[in-house]
C-alpha cells in the first residue's frame, strides 16, 4: 500500500513537472499547468487516480492549508470598510447569477430542479482559486483583491447555508426539518462565540510563550488547523470550513505571518494535488455530446457573471476600474458548485448523471480563462478604452467639488507612506488634495475634514477631469509602475510645468519613468518616508 500510494505520488508529480515546464517556457498561468495535468492522467492513466484514495486525501488537505492561511490573513480590520459592498454585492450576485443561470439552464433544455442546481452552483466563485492567484499577483491588499476577498467570504456564507439547508431537508423527514435545522444554526453559534473568545483572550496569551520555539509555533498552528477542522466535521460542518475558522482565530495574532511562511510551503505541494484531481474529473466521451450547452454555460460564467457583478459595484460607487477587476477575477464556478451537483445527484433530485462532467467541464475552462482575467487584468483594461465607458462605476459625492476647486499639491495614495508625507507638507501647505481609492480611507479623511477624492489613479477619464492648471506638484506612492506611468503621462499632457514626484520598487522601473519626463522617483527602499518629506521641501 505503502509503495503503491509513493509510486502514484511519484508520476503524478512527474507529470506535473513537465506540464508547468511547458507553461513556463510559454509564459503561460501555473493553474492552468495543473489542470492539464490532471487531464492527461485521466485519459493515459485513469487508474492512477482512481484506485488511490490517498490522493483525494492530499488535495482536501490542501484546501484546508489554503483556507487556514486565507483565514489568518482575514482580519476582520481588514474588510470593515468594505462590509456594506461586500454583503450588498455578494448577496446580490448570488441572487441574480442564479436566476439567469436557472433560466439559461432551463432554455437549453434541462428540467427545472437540475436548472436550479446548475444556477446556484453558477452563482458562487471558487475561494481557492482566486485567492492563490490574487496572492501570486501580490494583489490580497488592493482594494479589488479585497473587494474579491469580502464578496467570497459572503458567499462562502451563503453556500454554507445552502449546504445546511439540503443537508437538513434531505436527511430529515416530516417536522423533524426545522428542529434539525435549528439545532445546525445553534451549533453554528456556539462555535463562532467559542472561537471569538478563545482568539481574543486564550490565543495572545499562548502564542507568545509558544512563539519562544519556531518549530512549536509550527506545530501549534498545524495542529490547532487539524483539530478545530475535527471538531467542526464532528459536529455536522465541512473541515474545510473549521480550518479557515482556524485560521481567522489567529488572524489578529501578532505572529500570523511568521505562521504563513511556514506553512505556505507545504500548502502548496497539496493544493498541486486538488488541481490535478480536478483535470482528472472530466468524461470526455459524455461531454462531447453536450457540446453547445457547455459553450453556452461557459460564456455565462465568462462574460455574464462578471458584468452582474461590475453593475452591482457601480450600484455602490466603486471605480470601474476596480469594478473590472473585481467582476473579472469572480469569473469561475467554485469547488462547492462541484459538491451541490454532487449532493443533487445522490439524493436523487438530478436524474442526469451526465450533469457531473459537464459541471466540471465548465468549471475547468472557467478555472483557466478567470486565470487570464486575474493575470493579464491590468493590461486587458488598458487596451480596452474604448469599452470603459460602458462599464459602471462612480466617485464619492464630492468629486464635483474637489475637481472645480484649484490644489497646490495633489497626493495620490494615502498608506503609511503617504500619509506620513501629508503630515510633513501640510505643516507648510494647505491646499492639498489626497486622492486614494480606498472607500475605507476616504471615509476617515472626509471625516477628518481633509480634502480628499475616491478615484482610480489608473483611469484616463478620472485624471483629465482632474483640474491641474494651476497645482504645482503631483505626489504619487502607488506601487504599480503602470498606474503611474498613465498617470505621468496623462497629467503631463494636461499640464507640462507639472511637477510630479513616483514612488518605484526597481530601479528599471524608475529609469523608464525618468524617460517619461518624471521629476523625481522615489526608491523606499533605499530612502524612508520621513527623509523624502524633508527633501520634498527643500525641492
Amino acid at each position: 500500500m505503502t509503495e503503491q500510494i509513493f509510486t502514484s505520488l511519484g508520476v503524478v508529480i512527474g507529470v506535473v513537472l513537465i506540464t508547468m515546464g511547458i507553461m513556463k517556457f510559454f509564459k503561460q498561468p501555473m493553474i492552468i499547468g495543473y489542470i492539464v495535468a490532471g487531464i492527461i492522467l485521466s485519459i493515459f492513466l485513469p487508474h492512477i487516480i482512481s484506485e488511490n484514495i490517498a490522493i483525494e486525501t492530499f488535495s482536501k488537505i490542501g484546501i484546508s492549508l489554503l483556507l487556514f492561511i486565507v483565514g489568518m490573513e482575514l482580519n476582520p480590520l481588514i474588510i470593515k470598510d468594505l462590509r456594506r459592498s461586500s454583503i450588498i454585492t455578494g448577496s446580490l450576485q448570488v441572487i441574480v447569477t442564479a436566476a439567469v443561470g436557472y433560466g439559461l439552464s432551463y432554455l437549453l433544455g434541462f428540467d427545472s430542479i437540475t436548472s436550479a442546481y446548475i444556477g446556484v452552483g453558477f452563482a458562487f466563485s471558487s475561494t481557492i482559486v482566486v485567492l492563490k492567484l490574487l496572492s501570486d499577483q501580490d494583489e490580497t491588499e488592493s482594494t479589488f483583491g479585497r473587494l474579491s476577498i469580502g464578496i467570497l467570504i459572503v458567499q462562502d456564507v451563503i453556500v454554507m447555508l445552502v449546504f445546511l439547508f439540503l443537508a437538513t431537508f434531505n436527511g430529515a423527514g416530516g417536522g423533524n426539518q426545522f428542529l434539525a435545522a435549528a439545532i445546525m444554526f445553534g451549533k453554528m453559534i456556539l462555535l463562532g462565540g467559542g472561537l471569538y473568545l478563545i482568539s481574543r483572550y486564550l490565543i495572545p496569551v499562548i502564542t507568545k510563550k509558544i512563539a519562544e520555539t519556531q518549530e512549536y509555533l509550527f506545530l501549534f498552528a498545524i495542529g490547532r488547523c487539524f483539530i478545530i477542522g475535527t471538531i467542526f466535521y464532528r459536529l455536522g460542518f465541512s473541515i474545510e470550513i473549521g480550518a479557515l475558522a482556524a485560521g481567522i482565530t489567529l488572524a489578529t495574532s501578532s505572529y500570523r505571518f511568521e505562521i504563513t511562511s511556514r506553512v505556505k510551503s507545504l500548502r502548496d505541494f497539496f493544493i498541486v494535488i486538488f488541481f490535478v484531481l480536478l483535470g482528472t474529473g472530466v468524461n470526455f466521451s459524455t461531454a462531447i455530446h453536450y457540446i453547445p450547452q457547455i459553450i453556452c454555460f461557459v460564456l455565462f460564467i465568462l462574460v455574464c457573471k462578471p458584468i452582474i457583478t461590475m453593475l452591482i459595484l457601480g450600484i455602490m460607487g466603486h471605480t470601474k476600474k476596480n469594478n473590472f477587476l473585481a467582476g473579472s477575477s469572480l469569473a469561475q464556478i467554485s469547488e462547492f458548485s462541484f459538491l451541490l451537483v454532487a449532493m443533487g445527484l445522490s439524493s436523487g433530485a438530478i436524474k442526469d448523471p451526465n450533469i457531473a462532467s459537464i459541471i466540471t467541464l465548465v468549471g475547468l475552462v472557467s478555472i483557466a480563462g478567470s486565470s487570464y482575467y486575474t493575470i493579464y487584468g491590468e493590461k486587458i483594461y488598458g487596451r480596452c478604452k474604448a469599452c470603459t465607458r460602458y462599464i459602471p462605476g462612480n466617485r464619492n459625492r464630492s468629486y464635483k467639488e474637489h475637481t472645480d476647486k484649484e490644489y497646490e499639491i495633489m497626493l495620490f495614495g494615502y498608506g503609511k507612506f503617504g500619509s506620513n508625507l501629508y503630515s510633513t507638507l501640510i505643516q507648510k501647505h494647505t491646499e492639498i488634495l489626497v486622492v486614494d481609492e480606498h472607500p475605507g480611507i476616504i471615509s476617515m479623511l472626509q471625516k477628518k475634514g481633509v480634502p480628499c477624492m475616491y478615484g482610480d489613479a489608473g483611469d484616463v477619464n478620472f485624471l483629465e477631469d482632474l483640474n491641474v492648471k494651476k497645482t504645482k506638484m503631483i505626489i504619487s506612492t502607488i506601487k504599480k509602475f503602470d498606474e503611474n506611468m498613465v498617470l505621468l503621462k496623462t497629467l503631463k499632457d494636461l499640464n507640462p510645468h507639472l511637477i510630479v514626484i513616483l514612488i518605484s520598487h526597481y530601479v528599471e522601473e524608475a529609469i523608464k519613468l525618468y524617460e517619461q519626463g518624471a521629476d523625481y522617483v522615489i526608491l523606499p527602499h533605499y530612502i524612508g518616508a520621513n527623509h523624502t518629506s524633508l527633501m520634498l521641501e527643500e525641492y
